[in-house]
């Protein structure tokens, strides 16, 4: 389930988040239906030439243009109804400028409007099979799609996944009947153009483009639905599906954008990261990057800022592949070293490749595509992930979006300590972990407690983690024999060992706020939000086990120290029996707390015996 949160969260960023904001879009035949009449022709041209001026409409007035449009809408609609033609033509025309009324309710903030005039439209449509059929079908994919969208827009999830399947169906069907030349050319025989031009478009292209402008639409919305009705499978497909149509029909969408298509792209890669398909993950980071590479060369001064923007954020998707790979392939190689059965993951084949090109593959051969086993291939994952930092970290910095750098940097850290673990000499794994804490205290020492608290206190953790682990190394590599506090190495153990209680500690004094309001009692142990309840437990029982690592020279030291750890384990003890709900959070750590609990009153009472003689 955590990998899922990971795909889910990964969704909420790029173009998936449009869906709620694209209330107005122009239908695909508009322009296009049946019946000379002059007066109807003069005012729906107004009322489109009024949606052209809306894009300038000043911000105290932002509907101005919408609601002379709808005017002309209108009395094109009365004119239409004022003839009393009931042909499938004219029965088409007031459904296509009802779909047009409904779009600027709509958009002006009145849902209810423009669902109540959609649903007139579709019930306005003819229902004959013999007569402008594609153009009838074309406009029913449409209003069906901006149905859905306000059914989105009130939360009516499943009414709006119900539309959309039904504009999926249509679609399907559309693109089977209407595949040729031949079929559309016998339908063109019926039709004459009343409210637009009477330019001849190939047909085969002209309603060809319209039909995959709608079907894209649909795959688009439906990602989109199933995402926030956390079917995060069926979303991730139709991603996927739109992200394909998208491309192959990137000549003539209206509403494709390279830059969007590549950061959605590098979005879904996530998704399927953290499944462990790394293949198909790969594969999508390297189209997005090729992807940016094709529009850099076209991208005028004006547009930069948002391609370097953009191209950040591709870049951090990046350094979460390399991250997630480096973590999972850490932690088989440790299950292995402790001599447990280990199935490495065979490289899943790529469904369909979304774009075949040299670059693409040329991208692909620079990284894994699947778990590393040693030193070489780990360092390989690292340095590419490194230089994806680097690129990330040229857009954001601690001066300049300071929260993105931080996580960031963050990811950089992880970079190292991963790599650590496929280094078998002391000293360099800790020349690692070293580079990390220059990292980390480099954003300590900056960021404001006040503006930073969360960043802060996630940097404190993690530095104490790391001065931890360093300490371990060190303890782990001491020669026998030099355990006098003066010797230079025990020396560097203590330090390390303060430094790592510090951290700790300055974590838990950020998180003194999160505690539930008037939960302490008598015994002053507050109750910890849920979120915190691991991190502070954990950092308590950490501080614990460190009072006890320190190297001291007199047993009396000794005794305090194992005092002071002694007095964090009781915390930890008594709070988990105060809130025994709390308990599943630190199940592992209370386990190890409880077996070194029952050792220390002999090690107390041992150190009291030194004393004594």
């Amino acid at each position: 389930m955590a990998k899922s949160k990971k795909g889910v969260e990964g969704f909420k960023s790029g173009w998936f988040k449009k869906l709620r904001t694209r209330l107005f879009q122009r239908a695909g035949v508009s322009g296009e239906v049946v019946m000379a009449e002059k007066g109807v022709q003069d005012f729906f041209q107004k009322a489109l030439a009024c949606l052209e001026e809306h894009k300038s409409d000043k911000p105290a007035e932002p509907f101005k243009s919408l609601y002379k449009a709808s005017e002309h809408f209108s009395n094109a609609l009365n004119n239409l109804k004022n003839r009393g033609d009931k042909s499938e033509a004219a029965l088409l025309a007031q459904a296509q400028i009802l779909y047009e009324m409904g779009q600027i309710e709509a958009s002006t903030e009145e849902a209810g409007g423009g669902q109540r005039l959609l649903k007139e439209a579709l019930d306005a449509l003819p229902t004959s099979p013999d007569e402008v059929t594609v153009k009838r079908d074309i406009l029913k994919l449409s209003i069906l799609n901006q149905l859905a969208i306000i059914d989105s827009t009130r939360n009516q999830l499943e009414e709006a996944l119900e539309k959309l399947k039904k504009a999926e169906n249509l679609y399907t069907a559309l693109t089977a009947k209407w595949s040729t030349p031949e079929a559309l050319d016998a339908e063109e025989h019926h039709l004459e153009y009343l409210l637009g031009s009477k330019e001849k478009i190939p047909r085969l292209s002209k309603y060809s483009i319209l039909i995959e402008e709608e079907g894209t639409k649909t795959k688009y919305y439906m990602a989109q639905c199933y995402q926030h009705l956390d079917d995060t499978e069926r979303s991730a497909i139709y991603c996927h599906l739109t992200l394909k149509k998208q491309l192959r029909n990137r000549e003539f969408l209206s509403f494709f954008d390279p830059v969007d298509w590549a950061v959605s792209a590098a979005t879904l890669s996530q998704f399927f990261l953290y499944r462990d398909n790394f293949n198909l993950a790969l594969h999508l980071l390297a189209c997005s990057q090729h992807m940016l590479s094709e529009t850099k060369a076209e991208t005028t001064p004006e547009d930069m800022e948002r391609l370097q923007w953009r191209s950040a954020d591709v870049a951090r998707c990046w350094i979460k592949y390399c991250v997630y790979l480096l973590e999972v392939s850490k932690d088989l190689k440790n299950k292995a070293d402790d001599g447990k059965t280990v199935e490495y993951p065979p490289v899943q084949p790529l469904p369909a490749k979304m774009i075949e090109h040299g670059e693409v593959e040329e991208i692909e051969k620079r990284v894994n595509n699947n778990v590393v086993k040693t030193f070489e291939d780990a360092r390989k994952v690292f340095l590419e992930g490194q230089a994806k930092v680097s690129e990330a970290t040229s857009y954001y910095s601690l001066q300049d979006r300071a929260s993105d750098y931080v996580l960031v940097a963050q990811d950089s850290s992880k970079l190292y300590r991963d790599l650590a673990a496929f280094e078998d000499q002391i000293d360099r794994k800790c020349k690692m972990h070293k580079r990390r804490i220059d990292l980390l205290e480099e954003m300590v020492k900056i960021l404001n407690p006040k503006y930073y608290s969360g960043e802060l206190q996630q940097l404190h953790f993690e530095l104490a983690e790391v001065y931890t682990e360093m300490m371990e190394l060190k303890y782990a590599s001491l020669p026998k024999g030099m355990l006098k506090p003066t010797d230079g190495p025990v020396n560097k153990i203590n330090l390390l060992t303060r430094k790592a209680i510090y951290h700790f500690k300055q974590f838990l004094n950020l998180i003194e706020t999160f505690v539930v309001k008037d939960s302490a009692g008598a015994d002053k142990i507050a109750k910890y939000e849920e979120s915190y309840v691991r991190p502070a437990l954990v950092a308590t029982f950490s501080i614990g086990r460190l009072e006890s690592k320190f190297i001291v020279g007199h047993p009396r030291e000794q005794l305090e120290n194992l005092e002071k750890g002694k007095k964090h384990f009781d915390y930890v003890d008594a709070y988990i029996k105060k809130y025994p709900e709390h308990a599943k959070f630190v199940e592992g750590e209370l386990e190890v707390m409880r077996e070194l609990m029952e050792l220390l009153p002999q090690a107390i009472q041992n150190v009291i015996s030194s004393t004594l003689h």
